[in-house]
């Protein structure tokens, strides 16, 4: 069973699926544009649950039919998207981030892509931004909600069919109730699991009842739904724990205007019925499946970020490559123009899921097929890590030894994942010079007192507790190193204060992060040890995913992609004035990385054939090695 075409609701989706792509695009306004994907899960349970309802009251429902419609509907453009995203990352895409692709294939083509990228975490993770499957983590929420309404309306129907609404609000309710919850604990885990995405398509569904309207009602709420869809669009951004509480306003926003416009004839009604937006309405699923692998793509061979010309080109061809999509391919299957025999449709489907699932199964066992282009051992060389196997992880902190272990530890380097990165180098050279010490550190856990990463719980001050801890019973040692990613704790909008009432009287004396480092030198200097700290890294503006990716394209030299030395000494030039005035203060030691690190106009990122970086911001083995000189005073 269809429903009558309403061209409005068209119109929602054409809001919904602009307001995520000019989020990606990074357009101003457009900050909360990822809360269209919550309209597209209100209208998915409004019609389906319409649908599904009239056909269970009607006696002709049919499991097998629903699941073929929605399968002609998803998809043969998935499959299609898959294909083609696996034909442009094959012969570009560097081998530790092919590798991680492979897993997202195999996790689209059995519907499981939100719990793949709920998973994905870590530092030397390559960024989930360069995957061009990354959206399909919502269509999986959809696909797995779509397995389980038809059962859930049926047997509500059948067994409760007088208190089916009460029913139908309750599982909404404890579906918001666990968002809430799993949202307080781990935003992102809430973010992609489909119990704290269930409210929302009920929220939808709720709407296929019979409800009482008035006409004066219905254009109130329709317009206060569009001020709730704007003030999301304009105000949301990605630092706010979302779902939870934050998506009641898109999810309830999308819901009254579905509501006041489904009768009377209003001024939102006409607005979203304009042909225009109706059109890009129609080809929605197209736009959604399309833009985020090109937009990928796209980011891939430019500098920076795309320019505003760069924008409208990209969205102009979108639209093209959107509407030749959706004639061509979602038509023909939808229309059964092609394939019209259901068993011959789900076999096809069958047999093409697998094969496309096993090729990415067989891409993550393969290890990304290293051997598909020469730069990938230039790339593997630099992404290699010899402490792994060494480290003890407590959850907080990992600390292992380095250096020449048949000498009493004289040293600590502390940090963050940049203190990983820099203890390849400084093991080779304490094993040369005889000296040895401890290196402890773990992702985002600099070595700064009284804050907090936003958003990390304690997970700071746990560790710095845990490692003064381990300085003051180790009193072999006298000299500490402190190193981390420094341009990162220096913005207050990224760390936060969690520390007593002086401290925070003492703390509006100066920024946030001088004050935090401060605590942690004083700290050390009270227990009488040598303080060294490590000044900051040119950091690439480029993925050496996406430098590769341009060098194999466009032929761009690698160090081409380094940072320039005038710019890495204006980025800096604050964080320069901090620990000049710690150095004359504190009696502290600064260790000079930049003077060890080969550049003209630009700091390399490779020599003779060996990568400095292992990503856009660590060191490699190679690139440890070259600045390890710099920390020997501290380590001997």
């Amino acid at each position: 069973m269809t429903l009558k075409y309403r061209p409005e609701i068209d119109g929602i989706r054409a809001i919904a699926v602009l307001a995520v792509v000019l989020f990606h695009l990074s357009i101003a306004g457009f900050n909360g544009g990822f809360i269209g994907v919550d309209m597209f899960f209100v209208i998915s349970g409004y019609l389906i649950t319409t649908i599904l309802l009239r056909e269970v009251e009607g006696g002709t429902i049919s499991l097998s039919l629903f699941y073929e419609r929605r399968a002609r509907r998803i998809l043969p453009l998935m499959i299609a998207i898959i294909v083609f995203c696996l034909l442009v990352t094959w012969p570009l895409y560097i081998q530790s981030v092919f590798a991680a692709f492979g897993t997202s294939v195999a996790g689209a083509a059995s519907f499981v892509s939100n719990l793949v990228f709920m998973r994905r975490k870590g530092y030397f993770i390559p960024s989930v931004h360069e995957d061009p499957l990354l959206h399909l983590w919502s269509l999986s929420v959809e696909e797995q909600f779509y397995i389980f309404l038809p059962v859930c309306l049926l047997l509500l129907h059948k067994y409760c069919r007088r208190s089916f609404a009460y029913w139908l609000f309750g599982l909404a309710a404890i579906s918001f109730a666990l968002n809430l919850l799993i949202c307080g604990l781990s935003p992102k885990v809430a973010f992609y699991i489909s119990p704290t995405r269930a409210w929302e398509f009920f929220a939808g569904g709720l709407l296929s009842l019979p409800l009482v309207r008035t006409t004066s009602i219905a254009k109130f709420l329709a317009w206060l739904g569009v001020i709730a869809i704007s003030v999301s669009v304009l105000f949301f951004d990605d630092s706010i724990a979302y779902p939870g509480v934050y998506a009641l306003l898109p999810v309830t926003g999308t819901a009254m205007i579905i509501y006041g416009i489904s009768d009377d004839l209003s001024l939102v009604k006409s607005i979203l019925s304009w042909k225009p937006l109706v059109f890009i309405g129609r080809i929605s699923y197209s736009v959604y499946m399309w833009h985020w692998p090109l937009l990928v793509f796209a980011n891939m061979l430019v500098v920076h970020t795309m320019s505003a010309v760069q924008n409208v080109l990209f969205l102009l061809f979108l639209i093209i490559i959107s509407t030749l999509s959706y004639y061509f391919i979602e038509q023909p299957f939808r229309n059964k123009q092609l394939l019209r025999k259901s068993a011959s449709f789900a076999l096809t489907c069958l047999v093409s899921l697998l094969v496309v699932g096993g090729t990415g199964v067989f891409i993550k066992k393969g290890n990304g097929l290293p051997g598909r282009f020469m730069e990938n051992k230039l790339v593997a060389d630099a992404e290699k890590d010899p402490f792994l196997p060494l480290i003890v992880d407590d959850n907080t902190r990992q600390y292992y030894p380095i250096g020449d272990t048949d000498t009493t530890a004289s040293f600590v380097l502390w940090g963050d994942s940049y203190a990983r990165a820099f203890s390849y180098g400084i093991d080779s050279l304490a094993k040369r010079i005889h000296t040895s010490g401890y290196c402890i550190t773990s992702y985002l856990t600099p070595p700064l007192s009284d804050v907090n990463i936003k958003g990390q719980n304690f997970r700071i001050t746990k560790s710095t507790s845990q490692a003064f801890d381990f300085i003051k019973n180790h009193r072999e040692i006298h000299s500490i190193i402190l190193a981390g990613r420094w341009s990162n704790y220096y913005s207050d909008k990224y760390i936060e204060l969690v520390a007593d009432k002086a401290a925070k009287r003492e703390q509006a004396k100066a920024k946030l992060f001088e004050y935090s480092l401060t605590r942690t030198i004083d700290i050390l200097l009270s227990m009488g040890r040598i303080v060294y700290l490590a000044e900051p890294l040119p950091e690439l503006d480029a993925s050496i995913n996406k430098i590769i990716f341009k060098k194999r394209i466009l032929g761009r030299d690698i160090n081409a992609n380094g940072v320039e030395v005038a710019e890495y000494a204006a980025r800096n030039d604050s964080l320069h004035q901090i620990f000049n005035r710690l150095r004359a203060e504190k009696r502290i030691h600064l260790v000079n990385i930049i003077s060890y690190l080969p550049a003209t106009t630009r700091y390399f990122v490779e020599l003779n054939g060996q990568l400095l970086y292992r990503d856009a911001h660590h060191l490699s083995i190679k690139g440890s090695q070259l600045v390890a000189p710099a920390f020997q005073e501290a380590i001997r």
